[in-house]
């Protein structure tokens, strides 16, 4: 199952409208988002902790223990498309023309793999709700839940 569809209580466009008339957010207030440490997204070390052992049980988490790294939704974005296109322009073999590509070797032309490509495509996680704060006219959005 999809991110998207995978969790039923983040935010709305028009949660996020009810929110945005109720606090009286200015309609040129700054959007800003929560930042989220990497190691969410790579799973947190849990050496130590308490928690289920592989035998069921549940005892003190192993050294080196991880949990699983937050989800995102991943979309083609600038960085892969360009990849997916140069992929494309070796393949109609335009860098074969030696006048206008004196200085590119074939060896050289070597394309990007389909695991190189989801690598760099756009990461989004889900908003999961505003956070307001008093005196403040920004629009703060949370990551976490």
């Amino acid at each position: 199952m999809d991110l998207v569809n995978k969790y039923k209580d983040f935010y709305t466009v028009g949660q996020l409208l009810e929110y945005i008339i109720k606090y009286n957010i200015p309609m040129d207030a700054k959007i800003l988002m929560q930042r989220v440490e990497d190691r969410y997204f790579e799973g947190i070390d849990t050496s130590g902790m308490c928690g289920q052992l592989e035998d069921g049980s549940y005892g003190s988490l192993p050294l080196g223990s991880k949990a699983k790294g937050w989800e995102t939704f991943r979309i083609e974005g600038e960085n892969s498309a360009f990849m997916r296109n140069l992929n494309e322009r070796i393949d109609s073999g335009e860098f074969n023309d030696k006048e206008e590509y004196p200085d590119i070797k074939p060896e050289n032309l070597i394309k990007f793999t389909e695991e190189d490509i989801d690598k760099v495509k756009d990461e989004y996680y889900p908003c999961w709700s505003p956070v307001y704060y008093e005196n403040e006219k920004h629009l703060f959005l949370d990551a976490h839940y």
